[in-house]
């Protein structure tokens, strides 16, 4: 995994089928899969108001940075394919299920999506292994201001979304309880 790499994924979904980026999203993931509330900035903005992110700028240990009070449309359009959709955690919650489950993929594109590369956790997109001893299908990321972890257990069809408006927590750890708190 590397954002660059997504970058130029999208670079390419734009070049191949001659449409914005977000609009292949749309037709091809986030409508069928009903996630109405996933947006790709800067093409694309969330109602407002949106939640504030919080950073430590200063190393001071305190996330008081306020950062949708920088100029959005930069910080937006450093993620674009490289991270950068945002999304409500209603819809976050459907995006592995749909993926994993959902039909969205050929078996092919499913079984090389979820091959481990070289000695990781890691496919490509998605991390495949487990959490508190469950199977599950996991990813997580992070921009200034803002934490996420998804995670999907395919055994009892639970699926788990963490949103954090900071940069601090530790969004793997808190899965881990979170899981443990679910399947005891």
């Amino acid at each position: 995994y590397g954002t660059t790499t997504y970058l130029l994924a999208g670079q390419l979904v734009e070049e191949i089928t001659g449409n914005p980026v977000h609009e292949e999203l749309e037709a091809r993931v986030l409508g069928p899969l009903g996630m109405e509330n996933t947006f790709l900035p800067p093409v694309q903005q969330p109602p407002v108001p949106v939640v504030s992110g919080y950073y430590d700028l200063t190393g001071s240990g305190e996330e008081t940075a306020k950062v949708t009070a920088l100029p959005q449309a930069a910080i937006q359009s450093l993620g674009w394919t490289g991270g950068g959709l945002e999304s409500q955690a209603t819809d976050v919650l459907k995006l592995l299920p749909g993926i994993i489950d959902g039909g969205l993929l050929t078996d092919d594109s499913l079984d090389e999506m979820t091959t481990l590369v070289h000695d990781t956790d890691y496919g490509l997109g998605v991390n495949v292994g487990e959490i508190a001893g469950q199977a599950a299908y996991f990813h997580g990321g992070g921009v200034p201001g803002f934490r996420t972890k998804h995670a999907y257990f395919p055994d009892s069809g639970v699926a788990v979304a963490l949103l954090s408006n900071a940069s601090g927590p530790d969004v793997d750890a808190m899965m881990e309880r979170v899981a443990k708190l679910v399947f005891g």
